[in-house]
């Protein structure tokens, strides 16, 4: 690194001279670099260029920049898988290219170092959940990164392969500790039933599971289990815990293990992820309440999985146009979905099943295209004829609705006809 900054200093004075020199004036400009961090502070704004090879990393008019190397290539939106792979055949160097308007342009290696998780967890959970891990522990890392290089063309060693990921993974770590999992989070109604074995270094005089939408509902829920003098908490790890939640809530949530203290100071430790589905299909549009991440204190991140099973759906239902007598009538029904509703049942019962069988009409969502049209033939009656209309999710959940079609037939009156009947009954 004494080298580095010798050969940065040289060209930093002969470039500032030279500028000096040329403007007949001094920009009073200050450039240094100390500890792989760039201090510069000028009167005016110059561009300031950094990249790493021929990856921009930083590109600013600016007339101050105080920041770390790293710091700056972190915060881009460079692929770090690039950039790692620069770093792995450079012996995890990193050589940072920095210019500063015309006077100075430089390289300087920067030294960084691979990142892996280490084995000893501090928690674990077991029982019906997804439990959270590091998100640079992932197993299938491995994989991604060989089909990255695959299609890249680059052949490594098994060693070189694990040492670009701990590039990768350094380079990717931001202020907080993020935890995600790689396990399918189950779905369920309730937790009635339900209880899950706890291991933790948290140490505290009171436990208790709380799966929650959101950390900012903990405080609240903390404030009622020591207004009613920790009824609903354990003493021990030793035993399996229940988990609470918000009476009759859905959505996607974060089982967090709060630990209490009999002076009521309190911590949060993210345990796992789990869904809770007692919310019937939309009709016009999903009831969006999708979640990405939640932040909790000591900066802990929780990221949700992108495959994360849907919860919420919907399905427009409507007849866009119908023709017939009065004994049957054909209907064209339009259907649209999305999310997690499986079929759609037109109920044929009724005057609608009147000279008809009784017969429902059954569209299982995953077996046609979406949008959706169909014919089913029913009855009407003169003025409004309902139609009734099932909606049902992957999850036991349905809506039910009506659809109106309202009817005029202009018929002849049958007993009103004059029938000659000539034939003498002896």
């Amino acid at each position: 690194m004494g080298n580095n900054s010798y050969v940065f200093f040289c060209v930093l004075i002969i470039g500032l001279f030279t500028s000096s020199c040329q403007n007949q004036k001094s920009e009073n400009t200050r450039v240094s670099l100390k500890n792989d961090s760039i201090h510069y502070s000028s009167v005016k704004e110059i561009p300031i260029s950094i990249k790493v090879n021929d990856i921009d990393v930083y590109n600013e008019v600016v007339n101050q920049l105080n920041e770390s190397l790293i710091a700056l290539v972190k915060t881009s939106n460079a692929d770090k898988r690039d950039i790692a792979l620069i770093a792995s055949k450079n012996d995890n160097f990193l050589p940072i290219r920095i210019t500063i308007g015309e006077s100075i342009d430089t390289t300087f290696n920067v030294g960084i170092e691979p990142y892996f998780p280490t084995d000893d967890e501090d928690f674990s959970i077991s029982g019906n959940c997804a439990q959270l891990t590091s998100v640079f522990a992932y197993s299938d890392n491995s994989v991604d990164m060989k089909k990255w290089l695959f299609k890249r063309r680059e052949h490594l060693s098994e060693e070189q392969i694990r040492n670009t990921i701990g590039l990768y993974n350094e380079l990717s770590k931001s202020k907080y500790t993020e935890l995600s999992t790689a396990q399918n989070i189950p779905v369920i109604k309730s937790f009635a039933g339900l209880s899950y074995k706890v291991s933790s270094t948290n140490k505290a005089d009171y436990y208790i599971l709380y799966a929650c939408s959101s950390p900012s509902e903990i405080e609240d829920f903390v404030s009622e289990i020591i207004a009613n003098d920790f009824e609903l908490c354990s003493n021990t790890l030793d035993l399996p815990l229940n988990c609470f939640r918000i009476s009759n809530s859905s959505g996607y949530k974060c089982i967090c293990l709060i630990a209490i203290d009999k002076d009521w100071k309190y911590s949060i430790e993210p345990l796992a992820l789990i869904a809770i589905d007692n919310v019937a299909p939309s009709r016009n549009s999903i009831d969006d309440k999708n979640i990405d991440q939640m932040i909790f204190p000591n900066n802990i991140k929780v990221l949700f999985p992108k495959d994360k099973p849907e919860i919420h759906g919907y399905a427009d239902v409507s007849i866009s146009n119908w023709d017939g007598n009065g004994v049957s009538c054909n209907c064209t029904f339009n259907l649209r979905h999305s999310g997690d509703v499986s079929k759609v049942v037109i109920h044929r019962r009724g005057s609608l099943a009147k000279w008809l069988s009784r017969q429902d009409k059954t569209i299982v969502l995953s077996e046609v295209s979406n949008p959706y049209r169909f014919t089913y033939e029913l009855h009407f009656e003169d003025g409004d004829n309902l139609i009734p209309v099932s909606v049902y999710d992957n999850h036991g959940n349905v809506t039910e609705f009506d659809l109106n079609i309202n009817a005029q037939f202009v018929r002849t009156d049958t007993h009103d006809i004059n029938i000659e009947n000539d034939i003498n009954i002896w």
